[in-house]
């Protein structure tokens, strides 16, 4: 009688789980903020508004919209102080960025565009930030691309110099007041002018180089809602 094979199961599976890399504690973090931002990019009803911190529930933030709309011929420093309720919902996009970094457990304060285009490498370390320079190639999901009047946070790189973003803009292309926004596949390298500065946070930097786009996203599209206000909404 033949002896049966032996059998190789568990040594398969053995050597299977012995070569899947265990994520590092930075890639947990990573994670973590890009679930996060994903999740905020759903909030497409949050409007921009200078000099904003809040960003508070739905009906609050259209109130906040229409405000801003009825109220967009004044300079866009002026509009939160003309409307109450853009104090309980409106965001700029400094504030948004700080916000993201610490939901996400990274410690981070707020700093304005201008004040992180002028600080050094050592000065940005004081703030657990990295200066990791200006070549897009070494840009990593998570890093903050820093414009000269912008700041944005990359969720995923799809090539050269093309990438997914997510930003507070203060005019969306398809609608008429500015708020939360995902742009995907965009040429990072002229988004709103060149990115003068990659910025990552201390806890970030360090682990794999090596991370893919996240899946999943759902793409944002225009439609016209009411009375012919356009806005970015999430295809199903």
């Amino acid at each position: 009688m033949q002896a049966a094979a032996p059998r190789l199961d568990g040594k398969v599976r053995k050597s299977s789980l012995s070569s899947v890399p265990v994520p590092t504690e930075a890639e947990h973090l990573r994670s973590s903020l890009l679930d996060i931002a994903q999740s905020y990019g759903q909030r497409t009803y949050v409007p921009y508004v200078w000099g904003g911190n809040a960003i508070g529930d739905q009906a609050d933030c259209e109130s906040c919209r229409a405000c801003v709309e009825s109220k967009k011929h004044l300079p866009v420093k002026k509009r939160r102080s003309a409307c109450q309720v853009c104090k309980r919902c409106g965001v700029d996009c400094s504030h948004f960025v700080h916000r993201l970094l610490n939901e996400a457990g990274l410690d981070y304060p707020y700093l304005a565009t201008q004040r992180l285009k002028r600080m050094s490498a050592d000065h940005l370390r004081d703030y657990n930030l990295v200066d990791i320079g200006r070549d897009l190639d070494r840009a990593r999901p998570g890093d903050l691309l820093l414009q000269d009047h912008h700041i944005v946070m990359l969720l995923a790189m799809n090539g050269q110099n093309e990438g997914d973003l997510i930003h507070v803009s203060r005019s969306i292309k398809h609608g008429r007041v500015g708020g939360i926004e995902i742009l995907r596949r965009m040429n990072i390298a002229h988004l709103r002018g060149k990115v003068v500065r990659i910025l990552r946070h201390v806890a970030l930097d360090s682990g794999s180089t090596d991370f893919p786009p996240i899946p999943n996203f759902r793409h944002i599209y225009p439609r016209t809602v009411g009375t012919g206000v356009t806005r970015l909404v999430l295809a199903p």
